[in-house]
């Protein structure tokens, strides 16, 4: 039963993230988890969220046990491929690499560049999440991996992901801190509204391909402040990241970077 675990990783030790556990029992992809953060998706687990080995943090991830969760959480087995939305590398990130490069290159034009790394952000974080599934046996799939190849850590970009995924040619307006950006003349609770469609569009897609996900939105009435809307993002985009990992295991995922690092993207969908 192959087993996909998607992460949407702050690029810093106090950000929110999200993680989402999917697994396919040969009738289709099942969300078995999908949690706003690292010490919810423990928790799922029966497991404490303290720091130290085998336990962790809110806010810092922990490759060893985020996958102990999970293998409790499938009844043992392992998971396949790790998808996580962060820059990650074999070699240390001093600035933009060809990975980010290339994707600007490509999706540019479709608002979809992506943003420049540095050695502070993501820093650590990056690569605690890369050397950590690395010595775990989840080495870095570059261009020079091929598609299907498992056990690994594959990065993804949930903004051009979300292009194939929708079959859309701009960058989807989802995210909650940029929607003043994106609706500069509307009131917050415009906003909010707006915010919440997207969300749902996107979720009506990826409801249509896996099941089990559970995760409901709220009435734009209810929402108080725009930022109660972060937490769902981010398990959005967790979800996101596992999606791109059925693509990978499906073959239908390309590499787009060098030896170093690469962000999968899927295939165009028929």
């Amino acid at each position: 039963m192959p087993a996909i675990l998607g992460i949407d990783a702050a690029w810093t030790e106090g950000g929110s993230s999200g993680i989402a556990l999917l697994r396919d029992d040969s009738s289709g992809w099942i969300c078995i988890a999908a949690e706003r953060s690292y010490a919810d998706f423990m928790g799922r687990a029966g497991l404490a969220s303290q720091g130290g080995k085998g336990l962790v943090p809110d806010t810092i991830p922990n490759p060893d046990a985020l996958l102990s969760a999970a293998e409790y959480l499938l009844g043992g087995n392992k998971v396949d491929v790790v998808a996580v939305d962060i820059p990650v590398a074999s070699v240390p990130i001093l600035g933009r690499r060809a990975a980010d490069n290339t994707i600007s290159s490509e999706f540019g034009a479709n608002w979809c560049g992506t943003h420049s790394p540095s050695p502070t952000r993501p820093g650590k974080v990056g690569t605690r999440l890369s050397e950590g599934f690395s010595e775990l046996e989840y080495p870095l799939a570059t261009a020079e991996t091929q598609a299907g190849d498992k056990p690994k850590l594959i990065e993804v970009f949930p903004h051009v992901a979300l292009l194939r995924m929708l079959g859309v040619n701009r960058r989807v307006t989802y995210k909650v801190a940029k929607s003043k950006r994106y609706w500069p003349k509307a009131s917050p609770e415009a906003r909010k509204e707006r915010l919440l469609f997207e969300f749902a569009k996107i979720l009506e897609v990826l409801k249509q391909e896996i099941c089990g996900i559970s995760l409901n939105l709220p009435a734009p009435a209810t929402v108080k402040f725009l930022s109660r809307l972060k937490p769902i993002e981010d398990v959005i985009d967790a979800i996101v990241c596992a999606w791109v990992g059925i693509s990978y295991l499906g073959k239908k995922a390309k590499p787009f970077g060098d030896h170093t690092a690469s962000i999968w993207v899927p295939y165009p969908r028929d």
